[in-house]
């Protein structure tokens, strides 16, 4: 733990020293790498080989809905998730939340993919609000892409690296849709761009999407609680 909240706080982290004596740094590139806490290759997509049109350029003619639930008490965190027309695609651990959370720290993760109707039934009762976002062709295809590598390969869940929320924050970044930081001017490409989904909780990622600097993407917002009654823990 100590080694997480040091690369929280400076970004390195000491791990002895050499035969000289000189101190070994890690960054946290190298310590994500070495935990599996993060699998950029999913995140990052690739241009082709053939000349693309600037997003700026395409029509924003495509709809995805980002949800964020509502935390149920004070120890839930709540949850995120990306709806592409009536699938929905969020990323779990597969072990089962306790109270030694720290059971979770690095579990097998897990891309549910879930209709209308077993959504409905997983999450009666939840309070929900969605977050309509549109995008252009190529960034839909991006996103379905990402998704799809999750879905075949999830890598590791963890806390401290992929949650559901860096999944989906993730996932919008590396399909090329530019959020930005909440403050941010509108259409600001510099230093306040989001470049990294690690630390982000639901609620931060909410903070994103109802920023007034992505309100060219983020197109209106909904809250809504799923019919039937909440599910008997």
């Amino acid at each position: 733990m100590i080694l997480f909240l040091k690369l929280w706080s400076t970004g390195e982290y000491t791990d002895g020293v050499d035969e000289n004596g000189t101190p070994i740094t890690r960054t946290w590139g190298e310590v994500q790498q070495e935990y599996g806490l993060i699998t950029s290759a999913k995140q990052e997509v690739k241009p082709s080989g053939k000349k693309e049109n600037s997003v700026k350029d395409e029509p924003k003619t495509e709809t995805i809905h980002v949800l964020i639930w509502e935390p149920e008490d004070w120890m839930d965190v709540a949850h995120a998730a990306i709806k592409i027309d009536n699938e929905v695609y969020g990323y779990y651990p597969t072990a089962e939340f306790k109270i030694e959370f720290l059971d979770l720290h690095f579990c097998k993760g897990e891309m549910r993919q879930n209709d209308n109707t077993s959504f409905n039934k997983q999450y009666a009762g939840s309070t929900i609000t969605s977050y309509e976002l549109k995008i252009t062709k190529t960034q839909l295809n991006n996103v379905k892409r990402i998704i799809d590598n999750y879905i075949k390969d999830p890598g590791t869940y963890s806390l401290l690296g992929q949650t559901c929320t860096s999944v989906a924050l993730g996932t919008l970044l590396g399909a090329h849709i530019p959020l930005h930081k909440p403050g941010s001017a509108i259409g600001n490409s510099g230093p306040d761009s989001i470049t990294n989904s690690l630390w982000y909780f639901p609620s931060g990622l909410a903070d994103i999407l109802k920023a007034a600097c992505n309100s060219d993407i983020v197109s209106k917002s909904t809250t809504f609680t799923v019919p039937g009654q909440k599910p008997k823990q």
